[in-house]
């Protein structure tokens, strides 16, 4: 990587304009991170789809990449919409108690709603997808993006099926009331696919259960550390 940088190695690449280092936070590469931010990548900078690597890094439960990337840009984090990224990590791949946890310490909104960016691409899938959810083939990505409006990050995680993230939101008080664009609640979600009993518990009014998922998660990833 330092030899390609010493080339002079445009750091800047793809149709997306993506930062190099995007790639690092999606391999889970804390070195990585911080070779290229050393080079001048900057971790804040968005594509052309408006995300950025730790974005990347929270959707992939990458979290050496992200906290090396939160010690890079710590003083540029005003910057960031870490509420977005709390909701691309219950969308995606990092629904894990250790990730919310850490995004939450960050005060990202654990009732975030999410807004569909000002990007004409972005729009466009959507617009696709949308309509082929109601009039053609619906499948979960589809389904994903129908309801991608005031989309909270609980609802994302229910229907993504991370269960250990839902848990870990209800037990740092997300609210079970929010309603989507199409006046959707997670319980909503929840009644459609098979959830665990912690979390049917949690829509019935009764957290307990999804505290202790969440102790428990926080606890096994401070020891494994």
């Amino acid at each position: 990587m330092r030899l390609l940088i010493s080339a002079r190695a445009n750091l800047t690449c793809g149709i997306l304009a993506e930062q190099a280092v995007t790639g690092a936070a999606m391999a889970n590469d804390p070195e990585g991170v911080r070779i290229l931010c050393g080079a001048r990548c900057d971790p804040t900078r968005t594509n052309r789809l408006n995300m950025h690597a730790i974005d990347a890094a929270a959707a992939l439960s990458a979290s050496g990449a992200l906290e090396e990337l939160l010690m890079q840009a710590r003083h540029d984090l005003h910057k960031v919409d870490l509420s977005n990224s709390l909701h691309w990590a219950m969308s995606f791949r990092g629904g894990s108690a250790e990730i919310v946890n850490r995004l939450l310490d960050l005060k990202a909104n654990v009732d975030y709603r999410n807004v569909t960016q000002d990007v004409l691409v972005l729009k466009l899938i959507i617009a696709a997808k949308s309509l082929q959810h109601r009039f053609g083939r619906a499948t979960m990505m589809t389904r994903w993006i129908y309801h991608l409006k005031y989309q909270t990050p609980l609802m994302a995680a229910v229907m993504s099926g991370q269960y250990e993230g839902a848990a870990a939101l209800v037990a740092r008080g997300a609210r079970l009331d929010v309603r989507n664009a199409r006046g959707w609640t997670a319980s909503d979600f929840a009644r459609e696919q098979l959830v665990p009993d912690f979390l049917k518990q949690a829509f019935e009014g009764q957290a307990r259960d999804c505290e202790t998922v969440y102790t428990l998660a926080i606890t096994s990833s401070h020891f494994e550390l």
